[in-house]
C-alpha cells in the first residue's frame, strides 16, 4: 500500500536564475493498516515501510506520539493510548515529507467486568450535524473504573477537526455487574476549553458491546448530542 505523503508531487519543476530541473519528493510505500490495535505494547514490530526517492530507498525517521498520555519518542509507548506513528523523511534537495498510521494499545472488554477498548463513536448534534467512525477509546484509571476519552465522541475534535483542545473530558463510568446492568457515572463534565456539559441516558449494552448517552450543553445554541460508541474486536 502507498501511502501519500505531505508534499505529493513526484516531479515539480525548480527555477533558480532561469535554470529549471526536477526534484522527486519522497514517496512512501507501507506494509499493513494505517490503523492497528494491540495489547502487547512489548510485542509490536512495525509492519515495513519503505521510503523511496525517484525509485530507490533513502533514509528517514520515526517517532511515535501519544494522544491522550502526551508520551513522545522513537519507539512505541508502554501505556494504553492512541499513538499516531509518524515517518520523516527528506529528498536530496531538502524538502521534507512524511505519513503517518495509527497504533493503539488497550485492551479489549469482555463486556463482563470491562468496556475497556477502542471505539467506533457515532455522534449527532440534534437540528446539526453528525459524524460516525471517529475513534474513541475507553481505558481503565482504577479497578473498575473506566474513562471514556471523550463524552461527545470526537464531535468538535475529530469530526469538526479543531484537535484535542475541544475533547470533553471527566466521563467516567464505575461498572458493579453488567449482567444486572450496575454501574453509576459521572454526570458533570467539561470541554476543554472550560465549557461545562452534562452526561445523562448512559447506557451499556453487552450483546451489541455498545455504550450510548446523551451530553447536553445548556450555553451553547443547539448542545445536546447523541453519541453512540460500538467496540472494534481485534482481528
Amino acid at each position: 500500500m502507498t501511502v501519500a505523503a505531505g508534499l505529493v508531487a513526484c516531479n515539480n519543476d525548480l527555477e533558480t536564475e532561469g535554470l529549471s530541473r526536477t526534484t522527486y519528493f519522497p514517496e512512501f510505500v507501507m506494509e499493513g493498516s494505517d490503523l492497528i490495535i494491540t495489547d502487547d505494547a512489548a510485542g509490536y514490530s512495525e509492519p515495513g515501510i519503505e521510503v523511496l526517492e525517484q525509485g530507490a530507498p533513502i533514509d528517514f525517521t520515526t517517532t511515535y506520539t501519544g494522544r491522550y498520555t502526551g508520551f513522545s519518542g522513537t519507539t512505541l509507548g508502554t501505556d494504553d493510548d492512541e499513538y499516531t506513528v509518524t515517518y520523516n523523511a527528506v529528498n536530496r534537495d531538502g524538502f521534507a515529507a512524511s505519513a503517518t498510521r495509527t497504533v493503539v494499545i488497550t485492551s479489549t472488554g469482555d463486556f463482563e467486568t470491562s468496556i475497556e477498548g477502542l471505539y467506533l463513536a457515532e455522534t449527532t448534534r440534534i437540528s446539526g450535524e453528525a459524524y460516525d467512525n471517529l475513534l474513541v477509546m475507553v481505558t481503565e484509571v482504577s479497578p473498575g473504573v473506566f474513562m471514556i476519552t471523550d463524552a461527545l465522541g470526537g464531535f468538535y475534535s475529530d469530526g469538526r477537526a479543531l484537535g484535542d483542545d475541544y475533547l470533553v473530558l471527566g466521563l467516567e463510568v464505575t461498572v458493579n455487574d453488567l449482567a444486572t446492568n450496575d454501574f453509576t457515572y459521572t454526570a458533570d463534565v467539561e470541554r476543554a476549553d472550560g465549557i461545562a456539559m452534562e452526561v445523562s441516558d448512559l447506557a451499556i449494552d453487552p450483546a451489541t458491546k455498545t455504550i450510548s448517552f446523551h451530553t447536553a450543553a445548556p450555553s451553547l445554541a443547539s448542545g445536546d448530542w447523541d453519541i453512540t460508541l460500538t467496540q472494534i474486536q481485534p482481528e
